[in-house]
């Protein structure tokens, strides 16, 4: 305003005004398996924007955008019924991706959800049912240059950036999935029944050359791979004497199976099927813990089945109470594994070759 007259006078900018509660995210609430809100920090800092919210971005990519799929809220509902207008449902439909490979959502009250992750534009589609109908929502997929690391093992996909930080907005919030076991607890309590995923990789190479520690270190990756517990994962190596698969250059079978609470079975398996896509993911994964001379040569579809036996369940409580970290450890840890559900191993292995 104006204080006094005439030549005297001196100009005095309005004050401008606190953000409006309005434009401001509604309280943020964190539960099991996810992290706490991201806020922004290093090269996403804006001072003009002192609320510390926003939507998901990678520190020292100057936040640019990342690839992503979106949806308003008047258009998407997560399988939990909820539209996607609030936080609830928002973070439900992250857990709904088919990919599996959801690391996080940003989130705006009563506009948009977006669902991050390296592989998750892939899918645009989701599909959700309840007691009395189903119904398919089509989101809008964003491929981009900067991709969200899984964050299982470094740099996957290669040229990944954390999604770490956030692009000041009180409007929007942002959340991830914790990259440990403990994330598989946002899918929800456990279940009174288990699972077993059972993934097989052909491979070049000597079944001779398969030494305790090198499948310590392929049970090692493959467990991080899937957020997973070493002591509930196994291999199995063995020869392709039999031609078991037509492919000649096929000389090595590894047989993987992963013991799970039956809640996230399916979300697990839709994980390692979306890194495992294609023979030349698989190599790039798993690659560089095979013994010399071997590489991988086909991948084969992931395969899941109940575990309701007695037996399991005694393997479960035993192992999952069992902190082991010692390579002598886990080489025991993985032979008891073996001896005790290798029945579940030999009979999904049997399933597969007759589909």
């Amino acid at each position: 305003g104006l204080h006094g007259r005439g030549a005297g006078c001196v100009y005095t900018p309005a004050p401008v005004p606190h953000v409006s509660v309005g434009y401001v995210h509604s309280p943020i609430v964190t539960g099991p398996g996810w992290n706490v809100h991201n806020v922004p920090f290093g090269d996403a800092l804006n001072p003009e924007v002192p609320i510390a919210l926003g939507a998901c971005r990678s520190e020292g990519t100057e936040i640019a955008p990342p690839t992503q799929k979106d949806c308003h809220h008047t258009k998407c509902t997560a399988s939990n019924g909820l539209s996607v207008a609030s936080q609830e449902g928002c973070r439900q439909a992250c857990l709904d991706c088919p990919s599996g490979a959801c690391t996080g959502y940003s989130h705006s009250d009563f506009g948009y959800c977006v669902i991050h992750g390296p592989l998750v534009h892939l899918f645009p589609t989701h599909t959700s049912n309840n007691a009395t109908h189903e119904w398919t929502d089509t989101w809008d997929v964003r491929e981009r240059p900067t991709k969200f690391c899984l964050q299982n093992i470094p740099n996957n996909p290669p040229g990944c950036s954390n999604g770490d930080t956030a692009k000041p907005n009180p409007k929007y919030m942002c959340q991830t999935l914790k990259t440990s076991p403990e994330r598989w607890q946002a899918f929800g309590a456990p279940a009174d029944s288990h699972a077993l995923i059972h993934i097989q990789i052909g491979t070049s190479g000597d079944v001779g050359a398969f030494t305790d520690s090198i499948k310590n270190a392929l049970v090692d990756r493959f467990s991080t791979l899937a957020f997973w517990y070493f002591n509930n994962t196994n291999i199995n190596v063995v020869a392709n004497n039999d031609d078991a698969f037509e492919n000649e250059e096929v000389k090595v079978v590894l047989d993987f199976s992963l013991l799970v609470d039956s809640t996230i079975k399916q979300p697990m398996a839709n994980l390692m099927a979306s890194q495992f896509n294609t023979t030349d993911d698989v190599e790039v994964l798993m690659g560089e813990v095979l013994p010399a001379g071997g590489s991988v040569v086909l991948e084969l579809a992931i395969n899941t089945y109940d575990c309701n036996e007695p037996d399991c369940a005694e393997m479960i409580e035993k192992f999952q109470t069992k902190a082991s970290s010692s390579v002598d450890a886990k080489s025991d840890a993985t032979y008891m594994w073996r001896n005790t559900c290798i029945w579940l191993v030999m009979a999904a292995a049997s399933i597969l070759y007759m589909m």
